[in-house]
């Protein structure tokens, strides 16, 4: 026991580096610096909606019938009124020339080759009646040869009627009763003939009118069987229309009835987004304020922004959503923006004060913004909440008092507790209103 009490101890037992590990020093990285600034930044409501076309509209057929040629296919880009497709308009050509004979076969029946112009009516001659035609023009009934017959015969009977009437009155009378008696008789039927024969020729000449209804009919669906895109604009409104062919549903040989959609069009130019305003926002949205309007389809690289007014806003709200729905009108001259897409529009409704820092100090990751404030030679990371872009700048809603000194373009490997070499002052904000 006292040899082993006497042992010397064991070398691992109290062992002791010679030197105690050095900590590593926290890296340092040269970096410029800014400070945020206030500036007035325009107040926005910022909402998301579909773009659509100025005007939209699906041609359908007016006319039944088999569609001959298609003049205009996907994409293509057409003028006001141009023509679209051809349906085959035989069938109503002939019903034209048939109602157009039977028409000219009724007027020769009371003489006449054509129903006068529009504007006017008809006349008795003699001062009974007029009447509004759908031809119009005024046509004395009287020089109608059916009715001038009736009327020469009745003069002709009233002249026998005043002879006869002569020779029954003398003394002794030169003309039995039973004669006098037939003559007169005659003389009013005569007279009684003329407004029968009036009354024919109304009938006839209603005959013809409504004949000359039904060529005007068959005229129409013959210039219907060509459908065409829709005429301009209305005298005031702003653009000159121009119709892209977004949808074409037949092809030639098929047969279509009426109504059936022929080709969808649409003018893009400007387009319209249409968007819904949250209830507690609708109140700021007037008509004319200016809308930043940010697509991807704009910049194939990138979503860019794009000027636009609201033009239209709704009375009242949607009660399904609570929502205001209101129109941006935004200009489409190169046709970029495509109706159906989908964009966000910043509308102007004031201006606030606002603390901004370039764009280039917040860094983000993961919907995480955060900057770097250097203090002592120090950084330390700091999480903000970003609102707008301004210009170079951006918006700093929360995490920041305005007085710290930021780090411009920290790399990703920058953390808390490394030094920072001031390689320049870059002083405020640079690039920001």
């Amino acid at each position: 026991m006292a040899l082993i009490a006497a042992a010397p101890p064991l070398a691992g037992c109290d062992q002791r580096p010679a030197t105690e590990a050095k900590r590593p020093e926290p890296p340092t990285f040269e970096l410029e610096v800014t400070t945020p600034v206030r500036a007035m930044l325009a107040r926005t409501v910022r909402v998301t909606g579909t773009l659509h076309g100025e005007e939209e509209a699906t041609i359908a057929s007016k006319v039944s019938g088999r569609v001959v040629e298609v003049l205009a296919d996907l994409g293509d880009r057409m003028e006001p009124g141009a023509a679209l497709v051809r349906i085959d308009p035989t069938d109503y050509e002939l019903l034209r020339d048939e109602r157009s004979r039977a028409m000219t076969e009724t007027l020769a029946q009371i003489g006449l080759t054509a129903l006068p112009e529009r504007g006017g009516g008809w006349s008795d001659g003699g001062g009974a009646g007029r009447g509004e035609g759908i031809s119009g023009g005024e046509i004395d009934i009287d020089s109608v040869p059916l009715v001038a017959r009736a009327i020469l015969e009745a003069e002709n009977a009233s002249v026998r009627f005043e002879r006869a009437r002569q020779l029954a009155e003398r003394d002794p009378p030169l003309m039995g009763p039973q004669e006098f008696s037939d003559i007169r008789t005659a003389a009013d039927v005569a007279l009684s003939n003329v407004d029968v024969q009036r009354l024919e020729a109304r009938t006839i000449l209603a005959r013809a009118r409504t004949l000359e209804v039904q060529v005007r009919i068959a005229a129409q669906r013959i210039a219907d069987s060509t459908p065409r895109a829709p005429e301009a604009r209305a005298a005031g409104e702003s653009g000159a229309a121009s119709y892209e062919i977004a949808e074409r549903s037949v092809s030639v040989g098929d047969f279509v009835q009426v109504g059936d959609p022929l080709m969808r069009v649409v003018d893009s130019d400007p387009i319209k987004l249409r968007v819904n305003v949250p209830e507690r926002r609708f109140a700021e949205i007037r008509v004319g304020q200016t809308a930043n309007v940010v697509a991807d389809a704009v910049d194939p690289r990138g979503a860019s922004t794009v000027v636009g007014r609201v033009s239209r806003v709704a009375p009242s709200l949607d009660a399904s959503t609570r929502t205001l729905p209101i129109e941006v009108l935004i200009p489409n001259g190169e046709g970029t923006l495509k109706p159906g897409g989908f964009a966000t529009a910043e509308i102007t409704v004031g201006e606030e004060e606002s603390l901004v820092v370039p764009r280039s100090a917040v860094l983000t990751f993961a919907g995480v913004h955060k900057v770097f404030v250097i203090a002592d030679g120090v950084a330390q990371e700091r999480r903000v909440q970003i609102g707008m872009r301004a210009g170079e700048g951006i918006q700093i809603l929360s995490g920041l008092e305005g007085t710290e000194t930021i780090a411009l373009s920290p790399p990703g490997s920058v953390t808390t507790g490394a030094r920072i070499r001031i390689k320049q002052d870059a002083g405020v904000a640079g690039g920001t209103p």
